[in-house]
């Protein structure tokens, strides 16, 4: 081969490649194709913002972002969407504020808030929660092409400021236990996780494992509630053993057999008037005043109504029993009378008077009359002089004491009028006193139920506002 032949080859190679690195540095690298968006679903979607936790009244960060999508899948620019606050779902509280949303950037809260969504779909709010911790919720509408969505938030309590018992002062009967509930709360009334640790100012009940306490002794004990340095106090009466009946004034007026042991009210019969007074006795049946008559109601179901007919009485009430069930003592307008139980012998034994209360013995019986005390020997019925101002007497069981209500306050005095005793102020002077059967406790009004020791020394209030006229079941 000749030379001139090899050098054409080698020029015509190198031109080749000349002319495709001069093409491909003149075009440069090639440029990578972007697709285009997939379409978006047709709704409205949170884009960001939702979800959020934090405490109450907090005002977050982040705005609510939300976006249009139309059912071509693009963003749809122009059109109005509503932010509404929901009620919380706590039912008790739905009259308050969980959640508040408004236009990004305005710091007045709202309960709703709408505008016109931006060239991308979308509208932005601001968030601020209120007082009520737990769920929150916003829904979200575009009216004009029905669609909705919810966010939703978590809001926390804030930071505790008291304790508080969630359960009004009570009573409970002598080795009965009760649960304690308290709870720690923030500054808008919103339970904390933590628990209160309970303890008793008393030694008459005790705090048990469990947050329970149980009663050891009649007494008024008081339990606090604390969490830190925070704290609250329950009172609640420890109650003997002792069965009362009385009177309950709601829409009708009832009387009712009541267990203080327990608690447990027991409806026994309806009556018209205000004064019912009505007593109870083991084997007699409960005597009460309906209207202007007196009715009993027998062990046996059976009711002897009215009590008392035959004497041409037009009123009789104030009705008392002796101890040993023989006799019904009672007022009416004609003087003080007795009756057996069985409506048989109705007997005028006394002048006019009131509140008549045979003695533990059946010899004597106190009464009052014209703001004065009195006792009559009833072997020789007589008038006797007063023995002291008061009214409402009421014999001890041993028959050594009275109690009476003198001038809004409750008294003891011995049987003869000496040694006058003032136990308590407020005292209903005729809404109910009497005597626990072994003679520990007195049993009045003042203004609610109350018992109190014949010394004065120890108060038990009865936490029971619709419970009245008390006599003690005998």
């Amino acid at each position: 081969m000749s030379t001139s032949r090899v050098g054409a080859g080698i020029y015509r190679r190198w031109l080749s490649l000349a002319i495709s690195s001069f093409a491909l540095t003149a075009c440069g690298p090639a440029e990578p194709v972007t697709p285009e968006p997939d379409p978006q679903p047709a709704g409205v979607r949170i884009v960001s913002g939702a979800g959020t936790t934090d405490t109450i009244e907090a005002e977050l960060r982040q705005a609510l972002v939300v976006e249009v999508t139309g059912t071509n899948g693009r963003p749809v620019q122009g059109t109005l969407v509503r932010f509404s606050a929901l009620p919380p779902e706590d039912t008790a509280r739905r009259f308050l504020r969980g959640i508040y949303v408004s236009a990004q950037g305005s710091t007045t809260p709202q309960s709703q808030f709408e505008d016109t969504t931006n060239a991308s779909g979308r509208l932005s709010a601001s968030v601020r929660f209120g007082r009520v911790a737990g769920p929150a919720r916003i829904a979200i509408s575009v009216p004009s092409l029905s669609f909705n969505d919810t966010a939703r938030y978590s809001v926390e309590p804030g930071a505790g400021v008291r304790v508080r018992f969630v359960m009004p002062d009570t009573f409970m009967g002598v080795g009965r236990t009760l649960p304690l509930r308290a709870s720690h709360l923030d500054r808008a009334s919103n339970t904390r996780p933590e628990s209160p640790t309970y303890e008793s100012f008393n030694s008459a009940c005790s705090v048990l494992s469990g947050a329970a306490l149980r009663g050891d002794r009649p007494a008024l004990c008081a339990i606090r509630a604390a969490v830190g340095s925070v704290s609250d106090t329950l009172d609640v009466a420890i109650t003997p053993s002792m069965e009362l009946i009385g009177v309950v004034s709601e829409l009708t007026r009832r009387v009712v057999r009541l267990d203080l042991a327990t608690g447990v009210q027991t409806d026994v019969a309806g009556f018209s008037g205000f004064e019912g007074y009505p007593i109870a006795q083991a084997g007699v049946g409960v005597v009460y005043r309906d209207a202007d008559r007196l009715v009993i109601l027998r062990p046996n179901g059976s009711r002897v109504d009215p009590l008392v007919t035959g004497t041409g009485l037009l009123w009789t009430g104030w009705q008392r029993l002796t101890r040993d069930g023989q006799w019904v003592y009672f007022a009416s307008d004609r003087g003080l009378w007795r009756v057996r139980p069985d409506g048989t012998l109705p007997q005028q034994i006394g002048p006019f008077g009131s509140v008549p209360d045979p003695s533990p013995d059946g010899s004597r019986l106190a009464w009052w009359s014209d703001g004065n005390i009195y006792i009559m020997d009833l072997s020789a019925p007589s008038i006797t002089s007063p023995l002291t101002t008061g009214f409402m007497p009421r014999w001890s069981p041993n028959g050594q004491r009275i109690a009476f209500v003198r001038n809004a306050e409750l008294w003891v005095m011995n049987a003869d009028g000496s040694d006058q005793k003032s136990l308590l102020p407020n005292v209903a002077d005729n809404l109910g006193v009497d005597w626990s059967a072994d003679g520990a406790w007195l049993v009045t009004m003042a203004p609610r139920l109350l018992l109190v020791r014949p010394d004065g020394s120890e108060k038990i209030p009865v936490w029971l506002p619709t419970f009245g006229q008390p006599s003690v079941v005998r």
